[in-house]
């Protein structure tokens, strides 16, 4: 006969632990009322993906830009079964099949590349959405998300491209795993089952899934071998082998690079991150919210400020970007707590930026998004804000949403046009590149004509326009070749004898040659073609 006494007590138990946990929720996230919508749990929601999606917004829709012009022809003549089994884009350094279907897909439903930069987007808010509903401090995660995508929205350029479709994904990726690491001390072997086969759909859409779950498995194995538990060891042993020889065997370069050239791209991408000083002040800052909240004494977070303000200068001094010091202490954070799979991830995602050596700010965007999250945790800043947080949260995301529309119209704000100007010039670069390439297909005088640009499109790592891009094309001329090539009846007849119509950007005129043909534009001037 069972003991009742004790059925009694399990029960029991469990209904007295369950207020408990719903008065924590209720106090960690501001006077939440179950079944209204209007709470600040979801006004914090709203706050975290707000900056994100504004910024986001403010660019939507681009037209063709840089690879996009390549992706948009072979995608028109490669067939679903061709996107899933052939390297179709020359320039990609792996195979991934699932991320060229997927781009086929939506290009082909949609007749251009609008629903793959909204499917981008989405992926992107529901990474931040998968990390505030595991944060604890909401109210700090919010602000901060809010702070941190707006200011380093640079990287985010990857949501107005084709080839975002292999990132959004992985993004995603990475913010499960930082959410298992904080949240699973150990794995179940129903959970690394669930992960293996997450790994491969998502290694499927971009193979820097293989390293980062390289780098996670690690952490657990440290644990594993900490902790004496020889079973878990070899299980995680053997699946790290399995994982790095997958990944030795479809991770290769077209093209050798050598370690100079790495860590060139490694500090460039950082440098296109933090591009201005007041973005170092911002990393600085984001430094001492990571540190000082969990020093208790006033002595210990006087002297940690000035560590890190000493820190940041010699950074600056030295030309490096501050936001690697923010990463370090993002990284250093776990370490310090045991999570050795928390402080991988950090790891592995810093590192990225080297891999491909192009300077690009886009690899920077995971680990930012990690630190986010790290820099939240344990942290009890802004935790026991009033009750009138929430309907500021709520007052911020109206004004962002009001505006946005204002913004895309035109109008001059002091402040709000500057910060917004960047992603509304290089929007309206492409679709003034665009109607240039409808006009020149429209006009049968200038078929024997080539379109060319007459300012550089270089790596950001090799660019000297790359930060002040009034005048930068949005796509290189191999790209545009490539696109204008695959229209033989309007094209050109002869490319090799071929007269040029040259191109410029932000109201840049050439004396010495006759204008015919120009597009305007509200935030980056006219563009022009000369003959």
């Amino acid at each position: 006969m069972p003991d009742l006494r004790n059925l009694y007590g399990k029960i029991n138990n469990r209904h007295i632990q369950y207020p408990l946990q719903k008065r924590n929720y209720i106090q960690n996230n501001q006077h939440v009322v179950p079944g209204s919508i209007f709470n600040a749990s979801f006004a914090y929601l709203l706050l975290t993906v707000s900056g994100l999606s504004f910024c986001f917004f403010l660019g939507f829709p681009f037209d063709n830009h840089n690879e996009s012009y390549i992706w948009v022809v072979l995608l028109k003549k490669a067939s679903l079964w061709d996107a899933l089994t052939k390297q179709l884009i020359g320039g990609i350094e792996t195979f991934r099949p699932l991320g060229m279907a997927n781009a086929w897909i939506t290009y082909r439903l949609s007749g251009n590349i609008y629903l793959q930069q909204i499917l981008n987007w989405l992926f992107a808010i529901g990474s931040f959405a998968i990390l505030f509903f595991n944060s604890r401090n909401k109210v700090l995660f919010s602000v901060i998300a809010l702070v941190t995508s707006v200011c380093f929205f640079s990287g985010y350029i990857y949501l107005f491209h084709l080839h975002g479709v292999f990132y959004g994904p992985f993004q995603l990726y990475v913010a499960a795993l930082l959410c298992i690491a904080y949240t699973r001390p150990d794995l179940s072997q129903r959970m690394l089952a669930a992960l293996i086969i997450t790994t491969i759909i998502v290694s499927l859409y971009h193979t820097f899934a293989l390293p980062v779950f390289c780098a996670f498995l690690c952490g657990y194995i440290i644990r594993a071998f900490r902790n004496n538990n020889r079973l878990s060891l070899i299980i995680l042993l053997i699946l790290l082998l399995v994982t790095a020889g997958f990944a030795k065997l479809i991770l290769h370069s077209k093209e050798f690079k050598t370690a100079g050239q790495l860590v060139q791209g490694f500090f460039a991408s950082y440098k296109m991150t933090e591009f201005d000083k007041f973005i170092s002040v911002l990393s600085l800052l984001l430094s001492i919210i990571a540190v000082v909240p969990l020093l208790k004494q006033a002595k210990e977070r006087l002297v940690s400020i000035i560590v890190l303000c000493g820190l940041s200068g010699i950074l600056l001094w030295c030309n490096i970007p501050v936001i690697i010091l923010w990463i370090a202490v993002c990284c250093s954070k776990p370490l310090l707590k045991g999570n050795w799979a928390g402080a991988g991830l950090i790891a592995v995602t810093a590192i990225l930026p080297a891999a491909s050596g192009s300077g690009s700010p886009t690899y920077n965007v995971f680990v930012i998004m990690a630190c986010v999250f790290v820099t939240v945790a344990d942290n009890n800043l802004l935790e026991m804000a009033p009750a009138f947080a929430g309907k500021l949260a709520y007052l911020v995301v109206i004004l962002l949403a009001c505006l946005l529309p204002v913004l895309k119209s035109g109008v001059q704000i002091p402040l709000a046009s500057s910060m917004a100007r960047p992603v509304l010039a290089e929007e309206e670069k492409t679709h003034q590149l665009q109607d240039i390439i409808d006009w020149k297909m429209e006009n049968k005088e200038f078929v024997p004509f080539n379109l060319q640009f007459t300012d550089t499109t270089d790596l950001p790592v090799n660019s000297k326009n790359i930060i002040s891009r009034q005048n930068r094309p949005v796509a290189r001329q191999t790209d545009l070749n490539f696109y204008m090539d695959n229209f033989p009846s309007k094209g050109n007849s002869n490319p090799e004898k071929a007269q040029h119509l040259y191109i410029t950007f932000g109201d840049k005129v050439l004396k010495d040659r006759q204008i015919v043909f120009s597009v305007n534009g509200k935030w980056n001037g006219k563009a022009y073609v000369f003959r």
